[in-house]
C-alpha cells in the first residue's frame, strides 16, 4: 500500500485529479486542526474534501474512504459547542459524497486519542453516547477497509471496545444485513 500526501487547500481539482490517476483507492483524511477559525474548516475539511472528490471520479477512483467526524448527523449541530463549523463541514461533505456517485465508505472514529492502539474496537451503524479510539487503531481499520471488498455505501462508527478489529468489522458486516 502506497500513501501520498496532497494539499487540498492549494492544489486544483486538475493537479489532484492527475495525482490521483495512479491509484484506485483514496483515503481522505484531512483536518484543519483544532488551532484554526471556521474560515480554514470551510477551505480545508469541505472544500477540499469536495475537490478531492471531483478529482477521485475525475481519476476513476473505485473507492473513495472519508474519514469524517464521530456524527455528522444534522442533529448533532447543536451539541457540537466549539466544533460547530468543523461539525457543519464534515456533514456537508458527507451528504456530497453520498450523492457523488462514487463508491465509499464514511468513517466515523470516535474522540481521537494519542494512546497506543490495542486491535480492539466497536463498530455499530450508531452509537448512544460518545468514545475514544487511538489513531493506530483507526489506521489499522482503514487498512482493513481499503483491502476488502466490503464497506461499499455504508458508514459506520469505530470506537475502542473488546473485539479484535477484524472480528468487529465482520460482525458489523453480518449484523447491518
Amino acid at each position: 500500500m502506497k500513501a501520498i500526501l496532497v494539499d487540498v487547500e492549494n492544489d486544483s481539482i486538475e493537479t489532484l485529479t492527475e495525482t490521483f490517476k495512479p491509484f484506485d483507492k483514496v483515503i481522505f483524511s484531512v483536518g484543519s486542526g483544532g488551532n484554526t477559525g471556521a474560515d480554514k474548516t470551510i477551505i480545508v475539511d469541505l472544500d477540499g474534501a469536495v475537490k478531492s472528490m471531483i478529482a477521485s471520479k475525475e481519476a476513476n477512483i473505485k473507492h473513495y474512504v472519508m474519514v469524517s467526524t464521530y456524527d455528522s448527523r444534522r442533529q448533532a449541530f447543536d451539541d457540537s459547542g466549539d466544533l460547530k463549523p468543523y461539525t457543519i463541514a464534515k456533514h456537508y461533505a458527507d451528504d456530497y459524497l453520498r450523492r457523488s456517485g462514487l463508491n465509499y465508505t464514511i468513517l466515523h472514529p470516535g474522540a481521537l486519542t494519542n494512546a497506543a492502539g490495542s486491535g480492539k474496537i466497536e463498530a455499530a451503524q450508531y452509537f448512544e453516547g460518545k468514545g475514544e479510539i487511538p489513531r493506530e487503531d483507526v489506521a489499522t481499520v482503514l487498512k482493513e477497509i481499503v483491502t476488502s471488498n466490503h464497506f461499499n455505501h455504508q458508514e459506520f462508527q469505530i470506537i475502542s471496545g473488546e473485539q479484535d478489529i477484524k472480528d468487529a468489522l465482520t460482525q458489523f458486516e453480518i449484523e447491518k444485513d
